[in-house]
């Protein structure tokens, strides 16, 4: 019932459209604006006389659904953002640990170095080096 309310509308409007362009009383583009502003409210009232309870509540629940599982692969993602950010600070502690090994090697041979002689370090240098 609806669908032919629908497309008798749809045809009065074609043929009022069609008769005022024809007679000259109205041009095809005022026609036109009349027409896209009439169009709004017309799907608006066409949707609410389409709606029904059943049809809303299946809606919300797929959206529902959608943004359950939108948020379930967002939690995840966070959580192995997360994780691999621990990982990553780990290794960042053993690195600096080795850094700071290092560092204190490297002073170590510094002051051992500055407290040699000369001839020890000329000695040592051949030692690693050769002649």
């Amino acid at each position: 019932m609806k669908k032919w309310l629908l497309t008798l509308g749809l045809i009065l409007l074609l043929v009022g459209a069609y008769f005022l362009h024809t007679s000259g009383i109205i041009r095809w583009q005022p026609l036109a604006m009349i027409l896209a502003a009439i169009a709004g409210p017309v799907k608006l009232f066409t949707s609410i006389l389409g709606l029904n309870a059943e049809k809303i509540r299946k809606e919300h629940e797929k959206t529902r659904a959608k943004e359950h599982d939108y948020q379930t692969g967002i939690e995840g993602r966070v959580q192995t953002s997360t994780e691999n950010i621990g990982k990553i600070n780990q290794e960042i502690e053993v690195i600096n640990q080795e850094i700071d090994a290092l560092r204190r090697k490297r002073e170590l041979v510094e002051r051992q170095v500055a407290e040699m002689s000369i001839e020890e370090k000329q000695q040592a240098g051949q030692q690693y080096f050769g002649n």
